[in-house]
């Protein structure tokens, strides 16, 4: 059976239909013609501007909820004035927000400090140290393969300074931190730039030149935290001097000697290195 469309709506025929459709069009029309209003607080705007508004906040909170919902590591570039490339680490805590100022912590890696070491370093120590306690964690890589204490240390002001620039470092200098090579290179840049370092943690490091143990010891004090394997026997003599050298000079500065352990120290867990760090804020 084919259905009449004229007929599916009981008691309008033709007449009815044409008053509907009136009606209809006269109600359009008047909606048109109507005024929007506005909430009180947004009578001074346009609709247009609040169109604009809601649409900014909504992608905000999308684009946070994105980055911030949980904790972030991620690797990024960053190019010099000179054209050099540094590829880095960074960990970012849950909820991490650019408008905030956080500890930053500097993490110079160990060996031939490539991304590989970078990562070993994150892994050992600093990613889950820096999540459980609130602080960004920054971890370059050499850009050329020169370490950062034969003459890839030159890079590491105009460095701070890119990342200063994407987030507020607290205080605005970084607690610096280092392992083996990175412990000398932590070192180095105490010694030439004290201004941009909050406090110092090397597990194992010292200072590699004559220089260096001048420049620190003339430096600005601030907190230095040593640790070395007990079977670490080649690094002991030189770090054990370093301690001694500032603790005379009444400088705030501990040694310690893990038992058990070589030049790697797995049993140093991230939560003892971040509760000093934060004993250092």
């Amino acid at each position: 059976m084919k259905l009449n469309r004229r007929n599916l709506t009981p008691g309008l025929g033709p007449p009815g239909l044409r008053l509907l459709a009136g009606l209809v069009m006269l109600a359009l029309a008047l909606a048109a013609c109507a005024p929007v209003v506005l909430p009180p607080d947004k009578q001074g705007e346009t609709p247009a501007e609040e169109v604009n508004k809601i649409q900014d906040k909504e992608n905000t909170v999308k684009q946070g909820a994105e980055i911030n919902s949980e904790p972030v590591v991620r690797y990024e570039s960053m190019t010099l004035a000179d054209g050099a490339v540094i590829e880095y680490a960074l960990v970012l805590p849950a909820g991490f927000d650019a408008g905030r100022t956080y500890p930053v912590l500097l993490a110079l890696p160990p060996g031939p400090q490539t991304r590989e070491m970078v990562q070993f370093g994150l892994d050992i120590y600093w990613r889950q140290g820096a999540i459980d306690n609130d602080w960004v964690v920054v971890s370059p890589a050499s850009p050329d393969g020169t370490l950062y204490f034969q003459g890839a240390e030159r890079y590491l002001p105009e460095f701070l300074a890119g990342i200063a620039a994407q987030l507020t470092p607290e205080g605005g200098k970084y607690h610096v931190a280092g392992i083996s090579n990175g412990g000398i290179s932590a070192f180095r840049l105490v010694a030439d730039h004290p201004e941009l370092v909050h406090s110092l943690l090397v597990a194992p490091g010292y200072p590699f030149s004559a220089e260096d143990r001048r420049n620190l010891l003339e430096s600005a004090d601030i907190p230095v935290a040593m640790f070395v394997g007990e079977q670490d026997t080649t690094w002991i003599p030189p770090m054990q001097e370093t301690a001694d050298a500032l603790a005379a000079q009444g400088r705030e500065v501990t040694l310690e000697s893990v038992p058990g352990e070589g030049h790697v120290m797995r049993s140093l867990s991230p939560g003892k290195l971040f509760g000093l760090l934060e004993s250092f804020r």
